[in-house]
Formats: structure tokens, sequence, C-alpha cells
């Protein structure tokens, strides 16, 4: 397999789906969760809306963990003058399979936050309730 679609495979390289698609995600719970109270709904659990964005803001974490250490794998240069700060050859095709472990497992945990965070947002979709009319005579007796 190449190793530029084993990059994009797994999430890892500069154009990964993943990362814009998390991206997108933000910005739509953001607004939603902005726009909801705005509109007349509340929410009978809000922390799990609130709880779809911190986990969202944990994915770019690991997005950020990962582009430091396929950083510093590249780092050591060609094979030929030591074979990168981990072993191996340069980049991700290098000697040592624990390379390959590790950026997997990042991959695996940035993909299960993701998921955790999407069944947060539905948890808090299905709170919401619309508030009863009240018209203005009736929040004038009050």
């Amino acid at each position: 397999m190449d190793e530029l679609a084993l990059l994009r495979l797994m999430g890892i390289g500069s154009s990964s789906g993943i990362d814009i698609t998390a991206l997108i995600a933000f910005f739509a719970i953001a607004v939603i969760y902005f726009l909801a109270p705005v509109v007349g709904y509340r929410f009978q659990r809000p922390a799990s809306m609130a709880l779809a964005l911190y986990l969202l803001v944990v994915h770019f974490g690991f997005s950020v963990i990962q582009m430091v250490f396929q950083w510093l794998q590249f780092l050591g240069g060609p094979a030929g003058r030591g074979g990168g700060i981990f072993g191996g050859g340069p980049g991700l095709g290098g000697g040592d399979p624990m390379t390959f472990h590790i950026s997997f497992l990042i991959s695996i945990l940035k993909t299960m936050v993701f998921l955790v965070a999407i069944l947060s947002f539905v948890i808090g979709l299905q709170s919401l309730r619309l508030r009863p009319y009240q018209s203005e005579s009736e929040t004038s007796r009050d």
C-alpha cells in the first residue's frame, strides 16, 4: 500500500477528512447551541451540548499532538544519517513498528472522541424543548 494512501486512511496526512468534518461539526454545534435559546427552545440537559463542543476541542488537541508526533518523525532526515528520532528511516515507513502503532492509536483516539462528541450532541438535541408561548399581556400581569 502506498504510504500517502495509508496516511490518508489513518487521518494523519495534511489532507485528512476527519479534521475538516470535525471543524464543520464544531461550528454547526456552536451555532445550534447559541441559537436554540434565542429561537425559543430550552435545554433540559444543557451540559450535553457543551460537552460535545469541549470534546471537539479535545479532538483538535489530539490533532495537534499528532502533527507534533509526525514532525518529530520526519525531523530525523534521510535514512543514511541515523534514521530519525524514533529509529528506522524517515517518515512513517521507518524500521520501528512502534511509530506506526502510536500513530494509529492517536487516530483511533481522535475517532472515538469525535464519535462521543456527536453522541453527546444528539442527546443534547433530544433534550431541547420548546418554551410555551406567552403573550405580552400575560407577561405584564406577572
